[in-house]
């Protein structure tokens, strides 16, 4: 999908375990197909059963952990299958425009009307005109995966490189990771490239290049994660050039779990702990989860690997991390049209790097060991108002931080003879307002939009020093203030019975967003789900993104480096200079993409992609 897609689901009680809410026209549409399902997870065939019929599939991790399938055989509809799977359970589903929604029963209607947020769209119920990927609770268990930088650089649209453990401080200064951090980075366009939430709120960026820590979200929160690689800037802002990232935290848990996890190499080093409290509890219209996690890995050095000889043994090939989180989520209904939500977040983090050669080794040598130390936090607050008539008002809000710090020891000789100090300190606020409903009713359908506006804040403070002298420091920001629209149009629908086809349905979007510092930008998006019979689903997308410069990009250092002009040029005396400049510039123009795409569900995608890059050369 494209960015953000709000389900709101009325779950309908039955009152008898195995009783499913759905519209009788699916019931009486659906064909038999032959379903042949070993005994296995209840999440495994519900999946199955859902892939076969072409629909999305969401539920919660709570809801399903632990509860077995018997074998299931026979011809059957896949509303029929689903019926005899959650049968003798406590869970009922619903299908609505082609996804289906596991719930528990124990539920009422009256407190069931949450709001299931899904990467695509802000309209409730819009289908995606693009896939989204969605990685669950349970597949991050099955996988070992200790936090969410591990969870995304599992998946293939993630570049693994850049803003990450591991991979280095200098990779450029698009990706230069400086405390440890892991970033999401779809398609490999940069971590600044890819916009990354939770709960649909945007968070601090961390160290200097407008990327976010993903793996400060502790992982034993998190229901799924969803991932849109289409430019979604026309409905969720700046940096979704390459996709999307939506965090989405677990509801309704009630209970208390601890996990301890160690682990190591078998070649030395990399000695891995994590130990993880998670509470939740619920009442009648509200709950809280909570969730404590500490993580570290020992360094892996260069002597402990053979293919490392050449290196200084005390060289890090791998930091030394370690991470405290601190997580809270809260929920409350206010009478039966106000909703409110809050997620708090805190990250203590550490990281320790030893490069080159220090005590010990030839006195030529050289090097440094530095030690990064991080503290972030989060709180957004959030409220939703039914107005009636299908309408309603969001009100979204974050206010967070993130300070980063480094102390490098530096080496020569064998000795120590300096220091150098960083520190990166940003901060973001952000208020926005939407709301969405229906306009008028057409024959395939209600036409429905949304609407909203809002205001962006982000701010960096940069000071490097080395040996003394400080090279760079600076403290600036930037605000945006913006505001968009989404239209969705069906033009046929399954219970027409066209012979034009089973469903086809227009989406339309549009942002205007006015940056401090930098040029305005409109951005359109166009989108388009044909289904011309059951099981297939053809998908179509255009639609313009950006990216605004970076802080430190606009305003850290600048120099100017003279160089002989035969090194780049020729018909020039052997003896001339040039002056070359390089660095910040303070008149930046935002990048911008261009997309194309057009997909079958569950099938490749043939995309046409192109970046705009506005940049304005030093004057």
């Amino acid at each position: 999908m494209s960015v953000t897609k709000v389900q709101t689901i009325a779950l309908l009680m039955a009152g008898a375990a195995g009783v499913i809410s759905i519209p009788a026209t699916w019931a009486k549409d659906d064909p038999a197909i032959v379903i042949d399902l070993p005994a296995q997870t209840l999440d495994q065939s519900l999946r199955t059963v859902a892939s076969s019929a072409g629909w999305e599939i969401y539920m919660s991790a709570s809801d399903i952990e632990g509860i077995a399938a018997a074998p299931l055989k026979g011809n059957l509809t896949p509303i029929e299958a689903i019926g005899r799977l959650l049968k003798t359970t406590d869970l009922e589903a619903k299908i609505v425009d082609g996804a289906v929604i596991i719930r528990s029963k124990s539920i009422s209607d009256e407190n069931s009307r949450d709001i299931i947020t899904v990467t695509g769209s802000r309209i409730t119920g819009a289908p995606p005109s693009a896939p989204v990927r969605v990685i669950t609770a349970e597949d991050m268990r099955r996988g070992g995966q200790a936090d969410l930088g591990e969870v995304i650089r599992s998946s293939p649209v993630n570049f693994g490189g850049g803003q990450n453990p591991g991979v280095g401080t200098s990779q450029g200064n698009s990706d230069v990771n400086v405390n440890g951090s892991s970033s999401p980075n779809l398609l490999g366009l940069g971590p600044n490239a890819t916009l990354t939430l939770l709960n649909g709120n945007r968070l601090s960026y961390t160290g200097l290049n407008s990327a976010v820590d993903i793996s400060a979200i502790p992982a034993t929160a998190v229901d799924r994660v969803e991932i849109i690689t289409d430019g979604a800037s026309a409905i969720y802002g700046a940096d979704a050039v390459a996709g999307v990232v939506n965090v989405i935290l677990k509801r309704d848990y009630e209970g208390v779990s601890a996990l301890a996890r160690v682990g190591g190499s078998t070649d030395g080093g990399n000695f891995q702990q994590q130990y993880n409290l998670t509470g939740g509890a619920k009442w009648a219209r509200g709950g809280i989860l909570a969730v404590l996690d500490h993580s570290s890995n020992s360094d892996i050095a260069a002597s402990s690997r053979s293919y490392a000889k050449s290196m200084a043994t005390d060289s890090s090939l791998y930091p030394r991390l370690g991470r405290d989180s601190a997580l809270i989520s809260l929920f409350q209904d206010i009478g039966s049209r106000l909703k409110t939500n809050v997620d708090l977040m805190y990250k203590d983090g550490r990281q320790d790097v030893i490069a080159g050669f220090l005590e010990g080794q030839p006195h030529t040598a050289s090097g440094a060991a530095v030690r990064a130390d991080t503290r972030s936090w989060l709180v957004a607050p959030s409220l939703t108002a039914s107005l009636g008539a299908s309408w309603n008002v969001h009100l979204l809000s974050s206010f967070g931080a993130d300070k980063s710090q480094t102390h490098s020891d530096i080496f020569a000789g064998g000795s120590v003879y300096g220091a150098s100090y960083r520190q990166y300190d940003n901060d973001a606020q952000s208020i926005e307002l939407n709301a969405d409903g229906p306009l008028f009713s057409l024959p395939a359908g209600e036409v429905r939009v949304a609407l909203g506006g809002g205001y962006r804040r982000t701010g960096i403070e940069l000071t490097t020093t080395t040996l003394g002298v400080t090279s760079n420091a600076f403290k600036q920001h930037s605000e945006n203030g913006f505001g968009f629209a989404e239209l969705l149009v069906p033009i046929l629908s399954p219970a027409q019975n066209s012979r034009l086809g089973r469903a086809l349905r227009l989406t339309g979007a549009f942002r205007y967003e006015a940056n401090s510092g930098t040029d305005s930008v409109a951005l359109p998006k166009l989108g388009i789900v044909y289904e011309p019979f059951d099981g297939l689903a053809i998908k179509g997308s255009w639609g313009r993104s950006f990216r605004l410069p970076t802080l430190y990009q606009r305003y850290g250092s600048y120099s100017a480096v003279l160089y002989q002009t035969a090194r780049y040029a020729t018909g020039f005396p052997a003896d001339s200079t040039m002056i070359i400049l390089g660095g910040a510039n303070a008149d930046l123009k935002p990048e911008k993409s261009e997309r194309l795409c057009l997909r079958r569900d569950q099938g490749a995608a043939i995309c046409q992609y192109r970046l705009y890059l506005a940049l304005q050369p030093p004057g």
